[in-house]
Parts: structure tokens; sequence; C-alpha cells
């Protein structure tokens, strides 16, 4: 099979994955299974069971729960930064992709400062939440070293820049990722 038919079959093999991920998200059931895609494109089961693996290690919310299950924390905590990254982890990559270091460092003191800030006015707390907005900056910081791991290891997999783009929201080419990584090497 030439390269540009597997990378065709790997792109509407990611786009499936991801469109029948959003249907179980919103409680609707599958549409299609992995064996009846794998006969349809005349690809092995096992492919597209990678290819889901490697998807889901790029999945926003995955990385969230990867991020924080690194250091044990309260639930307060935990609930708070899974908020936080779900709310902001694909703009912190983003700015990563576009900025310098400094941009990270200012969008993450800024915007965890509001939210924490905000969750203070409607959850009604009044105790001080220092220990929260540092345990959420630091695991942003986490977050972001798990998108570039993640990224890495799918590449190092042999998946294309054109595969990895349609698997994430984070990038949309390989010059995105090089600053990327280049500005949280600097972190």
């Amino acid at each position: 099979m030439s390269a540009e038919r597997l990378v065709a079959r790997q792109l509407a093999t990611v786009r499936m994955l991801r469109s029948e991920n959003k249907m179980i998200l919103n409680g609707e059931p599958n549409r299609i299974t992995l064996s009846d895609w794998a006969k349809w494109l005349d690809i092995d089961l096992e492919d597209i069971l990678m290819l889901q693996e490697y998807c889901s290690t790029l999945d926003v919310f995955e990385l969230a729960d990867r991020a924080l299950n690194v250091n044990k924390f309260d639930s307060f905590i935990c609930k708070c930064a899974r908020t936080y990254l779900n709310l902001y982890g694909i703009v912190i990559c983003k700015i990563a992709c576009n900025g310098d270091s400094q941009k990270i460092y200012s969008f993450l003191s800024y915007s965890i400062e509001a939210y924490v800030d905000r969750l203070c006015q409607t959850e009604h707390l009044t105790s001080d939440l220092s220990i929260a907005k540092d345990a959420i900056y630091d695991i942003s910081l986490r977050y972001l070293s798990l998108v570039a791991d993640a990224v890495d290891n799918t590449l190092l997999a042999g998946y294309t820049w054109e595969v990895i783009t349609e698997m994430c929201d984070f990038f949309k080419s390989n010059q995105d990722y090089k600053t990327f990584k280049l500005n949280i090497a600097n972190n």
C-alpha cells in the first residue's frame, strides 16, 4: 500500500474515531463498529486499535486526568484543576505554539487567578486558595509536558503530521509543535 493511501486511511479512521467519541459523550450509541470499519477500509483491526490508543493519549480530557494523577491532591484541588484544564488546556497549548515562554507564564498566572477568584465568588469560599492556585499552575505545566510526550510518542510510532494534527486540537503544523517544544523547554 502506498504511503498516501495509508495516510488517507489513517485520516479517515481518526475522523471516524473522533466523531464516534463525540457521539458517545453526547449519550448517543455508536454508529459503526471498529471491525466493520476495518473491513470497509481494508485495515487490520489492530492498526485501528493502535490509532484509537494514540488518539486517546492526545485527548484534552485524558491529558488533564493524567496531569492530575502525577501527584495526589485533595478532591477540591483536583476538581478545580480538571475544570481549569478543560476550559483552558487548548488555549495554553496554542499560546505555547504562538508566543514565548513569558506569555505562557503570564497567561497561566492571570487566568488561574481569575478562575480561582470566580470560583470563590460562585462557591462562596472565604478561605485562602493560594495552595490551589499553585497546584493548578504546577498541574498546567505538567499538562504541557504531557502534550509534548504524547506527540513525541505518536511521531515515534510513525504517524505523520497530517495524522497528528487530525488527532488533536493543539497544532496545525510541525512548526507549531517546534515552537511549542521550545517554549515548554524554557519552563
